[in-house]
């Protein structure tokens, strides 16, 4: 079926039109489906989270990186109600650097945060307890199950990590496993590795607000997962810390290790799954190690 016969097949059924081919086929079938299933569905067809948290850190930084402490300035978290499928709630604050405390020039025109900004924000500890008491609110880890997206492991691997350990603060619970929406997405749609762009521009979505801009990033990010959560897709995490002491099978079998340190369970690595890239598990590994 041609891509012009898809959508006004699509039409006829009030489902979007919009997208790739390939796009297209997928939301249909998922379409048919449910509608076929109906009450019937499996337990690995359902969310299991009432909530996701999208989360997309801006950081100090330099033009060339090296050697440099990245230090979390902008923390943003854009709340998706996956019942009602849309965005419920925002949270934004910045948040003054102590190592770095002077922008670069770089930095401040990537991001679009101004010296005068961080200069009158709080300390990340501040900030942080702020955003728990956030979810608080929401009863998000209480009342209600939840679970963080990003578009990456960068966030919560190396931006959220490092930065705990600037501030002093142990890592969260909530923060050691997430959903990454790049392979989510890879393995829905049946492609290959993907960018924010990409995933727009297959959605037939364009980007809303300014690149970079933490808060319109975690906007965008949640623009697509909503319109994942509407053609179907079951999201679950698939990612987390490693253990290097643990290793898990496709069966799901475990060996060694159990637990960190800190008596926190760790997620063990893992092999690639289906429609992942053996090469984001590999970037996982290498920005866990750096």
């Amino acid at each position: 079926m041609a891509k012009e016969d898809l959508q006004q097949h699509m039409k006829t059924l009030h489902l979007n039109a919009c997208g790739t081919k390939d796009v297209l086929k997928k939301r249909l079938k998922n379409f048919y489906k449910r509608q076929r299933l109906g009450s019937s569905l499996k337990a690995e067809d359902v969310m299991r989270y009432r909530y996701l948290v999208v989360i997309d850190y801006e950081a100090t930084c330099s033009r060339t990186n090296e050697n440099f402490i990245h230090e979390i300035i902008e923390f943003p978290a854009v709340l998706i109600d996956t019942e009602s499928m849309a965005v419920c709630n925002v949270f934004q604050r910045f948040c003054k650097p102590r190592i770095n405390p002077r922008l670069t020039e770089f930095c401040t025109q990537l991001t679009g945060i101004s010296q005068q900004q961080v200069d009158k924000a709080k300390d990340f500890n501040e900030v942080f307890k702020e955003f728990e008491e956030w979810m608080s609110v929401h009863k998000l880890g209480t009342e209600h199950k939840f679970a963080v997206l990003t578009d990456g492991p960068w966030d919560m691997a190396r931006f959220l990590k490092g930065q705990t350990e600037i501030s002093g603060l142990e890592f969260p619970k909530w923060a050691r496993q997430w959903i990454n929406l790049r392979k989510a997405y890879s393995a829905f749609y049946g492609v290959g590795r993907v960018t924010l762009q990409n995933m727009l521009d297959d959605l037939g979505m364009t980007f809303q607000g300014r690149p970079h801009c933490g808060l319109d990033d975690a906007k965008n990010i949640a623009n697509i997962t909503v319109r994942l959560l509407k053609d179907g897709c079951v999201l679950r995490m698939n990612e987390y810390f490693h253990d290097t002491t643990q290793f898990k099978t496709r069966t799901g079998r475990k060996s060694g290790g159990g637990a960190s340190k800190d008596g926190c369970h760790t997620e063990p690595p893992r092999v690639p799954q289906e429609g992942e890239d053996i090469a984001d598990l590999l970037d996982l590994i290498r920005i866990q190690n750096s």
